[in-house]
């Protein structure tokens, strides 16, 4: 007996985006059977911030409003990536104002230094929080930043990087998650690298399933540069939009993508590769981060095991989810939308929904020209 319901029921995690450019109707027939009538179906351009239900860490963000949180350390002469040396007086903060608007920012530098023994080296800076204290796990990171470069952009030897890594384990691995990693062939192409990598010893080599992007941005100006993790899924964005996506490779490894916390690092390097450093200029420039943000996915309850059943059962009641001061737009267990009445979304509004196990939507369920339904079956953490 067919009881008029449309049921999304979770068999993966892929989410459902939709923009609609018509009006289109859910509905189940009495034989059983769904029509979909979707005209002109479009993808939605989905953002994590723009997401009500992850929530901005305002704790474990920074904007570098003059300083820097307690959460960072500094890298130092101990910290060896590429070949420059890491000090603490190449950390600055300046700002600058541009129309009448003014920008607070982190300011990494890489200056020509002599050691004990007369010879040149470069002092750069970065700053780092360490993965056993780190709160940094699955959510959504995002930096503003540019790289400065003195000199020729052809032939600079800067390599600005935001990224995380982590080294554990029996057998011992390593795993890195490099949002960007800006070494000079990039800046030279205006291109970008990104990749996620891992190495695990009894497999006896360094495995690459998932190794690079070059997606022609010119760093040299300020963009924005994001990380979306998950429990199934990394994807990268650039300037608010999504443009790599990398998935769980069963048929190599499970660790893919990572399971555990990491350090963060925000730092600029300078590199013997591709051409030897060769120390005329005195300073190569910097990298200027403006802020580094961290959301979380809210949750309809501490503990996993107790999500919310939820359901809307008229108009009255998706206006009340969809007020914030309500604070509803969260990760449930179920969502059933309907209770045999139609229902419709507000013109022009966008609806976000997330649920672990699935979406029921009853009776039906409009969603007109301009407005947006994000369906997002997810994992909780």
């Amino acid at each position: 007996m067919c009881n008029n319901i449309l049921h999304f029921k979770r068999v993966n995690l892929t989410p459902i985006y939709m923009r609609k450019k018509s009006t289109f109707f859910l509905r189940r027939y009495l034989n059983g059977f769904v029509l979909f009538f979707i005209p002109f179906l479009s993808v939605a351009q989905y953002y994590p911030p723009s997401d009500p239900t992850y929530l901005l860490s305002t704790t474990y963000s920074d904007e570098f409003n003059g300083t820097k949180k307690s959460m960072w350390s500094s890298l130092g002469s101990g910290d060896h990536f590429a070949d420059g040396t890491f000090e603490s007086g190449e950390i600055h903060f300046n700002s600058e104002t541009v129309s009448g608007q003014t920008r607070n920012y982190l300011q990494l530098t890489a200056t020509r230094k002599t050691d004990s023994s007369g010879n040149y080296y470069y002092a750069t800076g970065g700053i780092q929080v360490p993965y056993y204290s780190s709160p940094y796990y699955y959510g959504y990171y995002e930096i503003e930043a540019r790289a400065s470069i003195s000199g020729s952009k052809s032939t600079t030897q800067l390599f600005p990087a935001f990224w995380t890594w982590n080294a554990n384990g029996s057998p011992s691995w390593y795993e890195e998650m490099d949002i960007f990693e800006e070494g000079p062939p990039y800046l030279k192409n205006n291109n970008l690298d990104v990749h996620y990598w891992y190495r695990r010893p009894d497999y006896g080599f360094e495995l690459f399933p998932q190794e690079g992007l070059k997606s022609g941005i010119d760093m040299t100006s300020w963009h924005t540069y994001g990380l979306e993790w998950d429990v199934d899924k990394l994807i990268y964005y650039v300037d608010g939009v999504p443009f790599y996506t990398v998935l769980p490779n069963p048929s190599i490894d499970v660790l893919i993508p990572s399971h555990s916390n990491k350090y963060l690092l925000i730092d600029l390097q300078v590199t013997n590769y591709p051409n030897p450093l060769d120390f005329t200029s005195a300073a190569l420039g910097s990298m200027d981060v403006n802020y580094f943000r961290y959301y979380t996915m809210k949750k309809s309850n501490s503990s996993c095991g107790s999500l919310d059943l939820y359901t809307i059962s008229s108009n009255t009641d998706l206006t009340n989810y969809l007020n914030p001061s309500n604070n509803l737009e969260n990760l449930k267990k179920t969502i059933t939308i309907g209770s045999g009445t139609a229902i419709s979304v507000p013109s022009g509004t966008t609806v976000t929904m997330r649920a672990t196990d699935e979406f029921d939507i009853n009776g039906d369920f409009t969603v007109p020209l301009g407005s947006e339904l994000d369906l997002i079956p997810s994992v909780c953490y």
